[in-house]
């Protein structure tokens, strides 16, 4: 029997020690996407860093290719690609991927070869010679992180929130990427912040909330599970806002209230259930006297 590439058992606390509501366990195999996705990318980032041995977790155990996630022997195993990549800005692309394989000890002669495919793979070869600093595009940064990633053939490949700064345009681009990796032989796993232009894309999907994973399950299975829920916005007079807080973050069928940094008043939640059960909820609030300015679910976030 094969080994996975990625095995997480009995996952029960990530983050800065925020324990789950239920241990989460899972595999990926050669081939496999796993996407993350959350309205808070900090809840996604928990997961995904838990998985490459940043963050710390207890009595869970996490193996790439066998070996313990926090091992040398897994990080030889491990490509992972930030959410805001570092990088040598004075370098050219070719530089810096020269740089990331010397660091991951690939063979001198092999090099040249290595940084070629990982440059074609990513679509980027055009780019090879140009200086780091002049690329302003954060798709085309992303690529380059990738690209470095992919130098020392790496089984695992993590990538924290992949379309950030990524148009329209770009996004079968980065899909089309993602599939000749994986046509490769490796495992990915990717956090998003929607499911949008991944839908026919994952091998399993993850909806994760600040403390628990509210799906996780495999294609195409996890389609109907997933229809069970809505991302809500809710648009709150400010003399309401702590009272819809408090009541929103006591209902049985609601999860992960947050509000927006730009705009206070305006609250956005999980929500599972039907549209009537939405407005009975919307109802209630109203019948404490909050204010309600509007409530509607958020268009694309399930990739529907």
């Amino acid at each position: 029997m094969a080994i996975p590439i990625l095995e997480v058992s009995n996952l029960v606390c990530w983050g800065k020690n925020i324990a789950l509501k239920s241990p989460l366990s899972f595999v990926l195999e050669a081939g496999d996407i796993g996407v993350v996705i959350s309205q808070n990318l900090s809840s996604s980032a928990n997961l995904l860093r838990t998985v490459v041995g940043i963050q710390n977790s207890r009595r869970n155990s996490i193996s790439i290719g066998a070996h313990i996630n926090t091992s040398p022997a897994a990080k030889y195993l491990l490509g992972a690609v930030p959410n805001e990549p570092e990088f040598y800005e004075e370098l050219t692309v070719w530089e810096q991927l020269a740089i990331n394989a010397e660091l991951y000890n690939v063979d001198k002669h092999y090099r040249p070869y290595a940084i070629y495919e990982a440059l074609e793979i990513t679509q980027i070869a055009q780019y090879r010679d140009m200086q780091i600093a002049k690329i302003s595009d954060l798709s085309l940064r992303k690529r380059v992180s990738i690209a470095g990633a992919l130098v020392h053939s790496p089984r695992l490949l993590v990538i924290e929130d992949l379309f950030r700064g990524s148009d329209f345009r770009n996004w079968q681009k980065i899909v089309d990427i993602l599939n000749q990796i994986r046509n490769t032989g490796k495992a990915i796993l990717l956090s998003s912040e929607s499911l949008l232009n991944l839908d026919t894309l994952y091998s399993q999907l993850f909806v994760v909330a600040e403390n628990e994973v509210l799906v996780h399950g495999l294609y195409p299975q996890v389609v109907q599970e997933i229809g069970q829920y809505n991302l809500v916005q809710l648009q709150v007079w400010d003399t309401g806002i702590d009272e819809a807080i408090i009541c929103l973050s006591g209902a049985s069928d609601v999860f992960d209230v947050l509000q927006k940094e730009d705009d206070p008043g305006v609250l956005r939640f999980f929500f599972k259930g039907d549209s009537g059960k939405l407005q009975n909820l919307v109802s209630a609030l109203k019948a404490k006297n909050i204010p309600i300015v509007s409530c509607l679910a958020v268009d694309n976030f399930f990739g529907r």
